[in-house]
């Protein structure tokens, strides 16, 4: 059950560092313009918001260069994103049948995985757009 507890807080956080990022070192603390990229009730899981807002922001050169999203740090996040999902919605207590792709099993993860997980993909975005990361994940 800590286990659980520690995926969905851990992808919750990479949630907020989106957010704080954009609002601090992007917008400079103009937090009249955060809602253009976070309107509030729009529902988009965290893999979906990372892409569109970090887009977004390249396409009105907010920002210089933009993560291609294509490399192993996505791809570890998304896998982290998954489980997490599994986890949440229930999909984990599902029976498994061939047309479902089994996920992998928490006990057999190592301490801190999901945690370094979301620590590369804040990392590669700062390297990405050339700014300092916050000091806690450096």
């Amino acid at each position: 059950m800590l286990a659980w507890v520690r995926m969905v807080v851990t992808e919750e956080c990479s949630s907020l560092n989106l957010i704080e990022w954009v609002r601090d070192a992007v917008l400079r603390s103009n937090s009249a313009d955060l809602e253009k990229y976070f309107p509030p009730g729009r529902r988009l899981g965290i893999s979906e918001r990372w892409k569109k807002v970090v887009k977004e922001l390249f396409q009105e050169k907010r920002i210089l260069k933009a993560e291609t999203f294509g490399g192993g740090v996505w791809a570890d996040f998304k896998e982290l994103v998954d489980l997490r999902d599994d986890l949440v919605h229930s999909n984990a207590s599902r029976p498994t049948t061939a047309s479902q792709a089994q996920s992998k099993d928490l006990k057999d993860l190592p301490v801190g995985w999901g945690t370094s997980r979301v620590r590369e993909l804040i990392l590669d975005l700062h390297r990405t757009v050339g700014s300092p990361p916050p000091s806690w994940v450096a």
